[in-house]
């Protein structure tokens, strides 16, 4: 189960280990336009956001966005399908994967998918 951010950064490093592709893994914002521009695909996982259902147990919501390089857009949801099956195999099958766009500062759209996980927590 996930716990932390670089809990769940360890584990998407290592899920993507079998993917042929230059994936970066990152919890930086700051990191993407980089990344991307040296052809890297990306996936950004965000602080999940902590809903307590009672006083015992709090449910994390992960937004997880699998961001492709590569401008030719088939190659890019190639890419994005097989970075998807491994993070599922990782994770676990996600709450929702949805078909997305990410916009650099410039206003570049890119493909995307994003991965929303819940994991409950116990005190």
């Amino acid at each position: 189960m996930i716990r932390t951010l670089h809990q769940a950064k360890q584990l998407a490093s290592e899920a993507l280990t079998s993917v042929d592709a230059d994936v970066h893994v990152t919890l930086d914002q700051a990191s993407i336009e980089p990344a991307l521009a040296s052809g890297q695909s990306v996936v950004l996982i965000t602080p999940p956001t902590i809903d307590y259902d009672t006083d015992t147990v709090a449910r994390a919501t992960w937004r997880i966005f699998l961001i492709a390089s590569n401008t030719d857009l088939e190659a890019s949801w190639d890419a994005l399908d097989a970075l998807t099956a491994d993070l599922a195999k990782a994770w676990g099958t996600p709450d929702q994967i949805e078909p997305a766009e990410w916009s650099d500062l410039a206003g570049n759209p890119w493909p995307a998918f994003t991965f929303t996980i819940t994991t409950d927590h116990y005190a």
